[in-house]
């Protein structure tokens, strides 16, 4: 129902059946008829027509001319508004046939002008299907529509227009009153008027400057305009604050993001003791607080500013204020008038802001604050110094204390090496560095210095490659409940890849003998895929459980604050790679190849020892009755005792179940059942014998 045809036909019939013009010929009756469905014009030839009942094998071309030539004016028109459905039109099909466009199709049916018949859904929604008769019938009423929409809009103009000339009037005596009113301020601010005038202009800007940001926002074509106004605002109330802040009725002040002074101080190289670092440290961000309030005058100002736009304003430098706590802080600029907080800044355009901070900026008044504003930071300056005097001193004891104690209970450790194991003592200085260099990684990835913590974290595993080849050093491997990695598909949740034990982590353990102090007690973990050339394989190593932490770090912590002071990164990195140079990597590979041939000898005989084990316990289940002495006797052996010696131990151990009971329990493999079977029978010495060899020869 598309074709060019069907419009045309549409249009034709419509008006005939509407007798509102004639028809020449039936073709285009024929060809809606067709619309309709074969049995339906059969029914209604039939039944309304009065024609003779039809063959089945009738054709519909043929029922389809038999009714366009039978029926009459009123049976035809009939017959179309029963039909309806057959015929209607889709919103592209009225817009062709109204000779209109979407947008008048989609209000007139809004406001009810237009027959809708039902509506079709389609995937996005759905839309309108019209009535064919009844939208032919509105066919004169098109322009009649079409003119009461622009007398509606010329009328709409002028309500609008009227409107506007009232705000206009109206804005303009609101502003007129408060600049009669900063004219009636200025008398009263006396000496001081130009100050506070150009605060106020300062605020007016700010204000008018976030106005036309926000219009940026809903602009379709002058978004570049209004950024470029906003951008020529913020410039003037630059220069204002500028002026402002070099006032000697103005405080200027700083806010820090952080405790101020921090004990360190961060930057790309890592960090530093805050009162080794030099001065004006960038990484030190907050707010500059300039205010203008004086107790004889009821107007104040505030502006606060953040630190990244400090060239922008001329400030000096966050250390050279004095520092001002503020909560909840954030940039703004604030102008009171009798404690109300002035939001007029709308009231005004541009350029009656730009001409008023211009002619403030020019006064006279104000260039000699200009000059004097170096001389008032000098004071800024120097009073600062001299309030964080006494926390540096206090830092810097507090640092040298902690340094001490640091360096005695090292050395107190050290003696403790020496004395007890005196040839590992290298491998316990490596671990002890190692340990720093770690957590001194994850200090750095704390501050998203990443570059920097991975070449720590590499320092770390070339040391973790000697520690492993320590005499006490255990080697374990853990793999957490979800080990592997997975890539999935965003949309299908289709599997992609996957990296086996991707979380699982290699454990090295070395423990300084006889040493009460926990520190002496050198745990590191090393991932899987940075691990697999540092450790045996997998399978050669002991499974163990660890208990992960919550937060970024499964394992370990970073430094303490105070623990940052003791070194910085390049001592740290200069002191590890000094001893890892001690230590000759050739015998440091061969040490490393006959301690992985030793675990792996060891690893063979455990699940020796386990199949052994599998096999006696096939056999005693199979001898029940001996299954108890053997089990003793399987003790005996591991003790190292004689045949008469172990006979005795027996006898001893079944007198006494509570005392049977406590040796079973670093035996776990021996099975409680045969202990109590043991327990039941008193056996004599040459009974024990005898079943003694007998459990031999099997």
């Amino acid at each position: 129902m598309t074709d060019t045809p069907f419009i045309k036909y549409s249009i034709l019939v419509g008006k005939y059946l509407l007798d509102q013009d004639s028809l020449k010929d039936t073709t285009p009756i024929k060809y809606l008829l067709d619309f309709i469905k074969k049995d339906i014009l059969v029914a209604y030839a039939t039944e309304k027509l009065e024609i003779k009942k039809l063959p089945k094998k009738t054709k519909k071309e043929e029922v389809v001319s038999l009714v366009a030539e039978s029926a009459t004016h009123p049976q035809l028109l009939e017959i179309f508004q029963d039909n309806a459905v057959f015929f209607g039109l889709h919103p592209i099909q009225l817009e062709e046939i109204l000779g209109c466009s979407k947008t008048e199709r989609k209000r007139w049916t809004e406001e009810d002008r237009l027959p809708i018949l039902h509506y079709e859904e389609f995937k996005y929604g759905k839309y309108p299907v019209y009535d064919f008769l009844k939208t032919i019938a509105r066919l004169d009423q098109v322009s009649m529509w079409r003119e009461e929409h622009e007398n509606k809009k010329a009328q709409r103009r002028k309500q609008v227009a009227q409107t506007a000339k009232e705000t206009r009037q109206k804005r303009a005596q609101e502003r007129q009153e408060k600049l009669n009113y900063l004219q009636t301020a200025k008398q009263r601010w006396g000496e001081f008027s130009e100050v506070f005038e150009l605060a106020y202009w300062a605020v007016i800007a700010h204000q008018l400057s976030d106005f036309y940001r926000e219009k940026i926002r809903r602009a379709k074509s002058k978004g570049e305009e209004y950024s470029r106004i906003a951008e020529e605002l913020d410039n003037l109330k630059a220069s204002a604050i500028e002026v402002i802040s070099k006032s000697q009725l103005t405080t200027l002040n700083f806010s820090f993001n952080c405790d101020y002074p921090p004990d360190v101080v961060w930057s790309q190289s890592g960090w530093m003791p805050y009162f080794e670092a030099k001065k004006g440290k960038h990484d030190l961000t907050g707010f500059y607080i300039c205010e203008l309030n004086l107790s004889t005058i009821s107007e104040r100002a505030l502006f606060i500013i953040s630190s990244g736009e400090r060239e922008r304003y001329d400030f000096p430098d966050c250390e050279d204020l004095v520092v001002k706590e503020m909560e909840d802080i954030q940039s703004d600029c604030i102008f009171w008038r009798e404690e109300t907080a002035i939001t007029e800044g709308d009231l005004f355009t541009p350029k009656q802001v730009k001409q008023a901070i211009n002619r403030s900026l020019n006064h006279q008044t104000i260039e000699e604050i200009r000059e004097n504003g170096n001389k008032k930071f000098l004071e800024l300056s120097h009073a600062a110094k001299l309030d964080r005097a006494e926390i540096l001193e206090e830092q810097r004891q507090n640092a040298f204390l902690f340094r001490e104690q640091f360096k005695q209970k090292l050395q107190s450790r050290k003696t403790t090496w020496l004395r007890h194991s005196p040839q590992n003592f290298t491998y316990f200085e490596l671990a002890e560095l190692t340990r720093w260099v770690s957590r001194a990684a994850k200090s750095l990835q704390q501050h998203d210095l990443s570059q920097l913590a991975d070449k720590f974290y590499h320092l770390k595993n070339r040391a973790i490659g000697i520690l492993n080849t320590c005499p006490l050093a255990k080697l374990n491997f853990y793999r957490p409940e979800s080990p592997d990695y997975g890539y999935y598909d965003y949309y299908r949740d289709q599997f992609i890849a996957e990296i086996k034990d991707y979380y699982s982590l290699f454990s090295t353990e070395i423990i300084v003998p006889n040493s009460s102090d926990p520190d002496d007690c050198f745990q590191f973990h090393t991932p899987y895929p940075m691990g697999k050339n540092l450790f045996p394989s997998i399978g050669e190593l002991e499974q163990v459980n660890h208990l992960e932490q919550e937060g970024r770090f499964r394992f370990g912590h970073p430094l303490t604050e105070l623990e940052l002071l003791i070194f910085n990164p390049q001592q740290i990195e200069d002191q590890i790679l000094e001893l890892i140079q001690q230590f000759d990597a050739k015998e440091i590979d061969e040490r490393r190849q006959q301690r992985f041939r030793e675990i792996a000898e060891a690893t063979r005989q455990k699940r020796q020892r386990i199949k052994e084990l599998e096999a006696m316990e096939i056999f005693l289940i199979e001898n029940e009755e001996e299954a108890s002495i053997a089990y003793f006797y399987q003790i005996t052996k591991e003790l190292g005792l004689s045949k008469s010696k172990a006979i005795s131990w027996i006898r001893k151990q079944l007198k006494s179940i509570a005392t049977c009971s406590e040796t079973l329990k670093n035996y776990p493999e021996f099975s409680a059942k045969y202990f109590h079977q043991a327990c039941k029978r008193k056996w004599s010495n040459n009974a024990l014998k005898s079943k003694i060899k007998k459990i031999e020869r099997s």
